[in-house]
């Protein structure tokens, strides 16, 4: 399932615009109403279960990175049995 602009995921996070996708998952421009500022959310692809198990593991090796040119993972939300990642945006 590709999410939607104004879809509000885990009455927090608003799709604001789709920025890109491939093989293994879809990342989206959203709005974290709580904090007031933009982030990525980076979903696994629904198909496959593999994928998503990987996408929990990334958020679990990443997390505590800190490394400057890899964006922060902030949140770890599950919406209609898909992972999403929230992760620090970059400008473009």
């Amino acid at each position: 399932m590709m999410f939607q602009p104004g879809q509000i995921l885990d009455r927090r996070y608003r799709i604001e615009e789709f920025l890109g996708g491939g093989g293994f998952a879809y990342v989206y421009r959203a709005f974290d109403q709580v904090h007031q500022r933009q982030v990525a959310l980076k979903t696994n692809r629904p198909e496959s279960k593999e994928q998503r198990q990987a996408l929990f593991e990334e958020f679990k090796q990443l997390r505590n990175l800190g490394i400057e040119r890899i964006p922060q993972m902030e949140d770890l939300i599950e919406v209609d049995q898909q992972i999403c990642l929230v992760l620090e945006l970059y400008p473009r």
